[in-house]
């Protein structure tokens, strides 16, 4: 019975490895969505443009949320920090599941974790 429940932390530690990084990637392109909608605010795009209502149908609903908090900062500058800390929290969170949950996997596997 044993051995079938080390089988069975190897394959959840497989599972949980393919779960994270499939997190991993999906954000790392989500960053640069991000930065495409920056570079569109920042030349005239057409706003009719398929790719462009793309990215903004894509990046706007993140945004509106972090624009409300730093209203007050974005007046005052004209600038929009939002999407600055949108990138700092995906990076945050892509920090934690590199560094705490992706070492758990592995060790669900049996790796050996330097």
């Amino acid at each position: 019975m044993e051995n079938w429940e080390k089988e069975m932390e190897k394959v959840l530690g497989i599972l949980l490895e393919v779960i994270f990084m499939a997190a991993h990637l999906v954000l790392q392109l989500y960053l640069w969505i991000i930065v495409a909608a920056v570079i569109i605010s920042w030349v005239n795009a057409d706003p009719y443009n398929a790719i462009v209502r793309f990215i903004r149908n894509l990046t706007e609903p993140v945004f509106a949320p972090f624009r409300r908090w730093l209203m007050k900062l974005s007046y005052k500058t004209g600038l929009d920090f939002s999407p600055f800390v949108v990138m700092l929290v995906i990076i945050f969170i892509d920090r934690i599941i590199m560094r705490i949950f992706m070492p758990m996997a592995l060790k669900l596997e049996g790796e050996v974790i330097p």
